[in-house]
């Protein structure tokens, strides 16, 4: 399991408002797995999330402040087979929104955006 800091936003303001879901999925992640996956985003607050470095979109799930929680997190997946077995575990736990990059894994379970739906950055 995770210390819940571990989920805070990047960019030093301390924001974890993070949803619960999101949380138990990523620890029975961790379970399935038999690793921690390093954690590249979690929260993000509105600052961080426009820093032209991080690249999020207005509507990210990473979003998080006093009204919404955070849906997603993106693991460093530096090897292909890392990738494998958390999209594995990912799908065998029911999650519908992964997306690809060469040192990422994005996965959300965000109700306001389309699933099921794989992508690639």
């Amino acid at each position: 399991m995770r210390e819940r800091s571990e989920y805070k936003c990047k960019c030093g303001c301390g924001l974890i408002n993070i949803d619960e879901r999101v949380i138990e999925i990523d620890n029975k992640v961790i379970e399935k797995v038999g690793f921690k996956p390093d954690i590249n985003s979690a929260c993000r607050c509105t600052k961080h999330n426009s820093d032209p470095k991080v690249g999020g979109s207005s509507t990210s799930s990473h979003l998080a402040d006093d009204d919404r929680t955070c849906q997603a997190i993106d693991y460093s997946t530096p090897s292909s087979w890392r990738r494998g077995i958390i999209t594995i575990a990912l799908v065998e736990l029911g999650i519908k929104r992964i997306g690809f990059a060469d040192r990422f894994l994005h996965w959300d379970i965000d109700p306001q955006k389309p699933f099921p739906l794989i992508w690639l950055y």
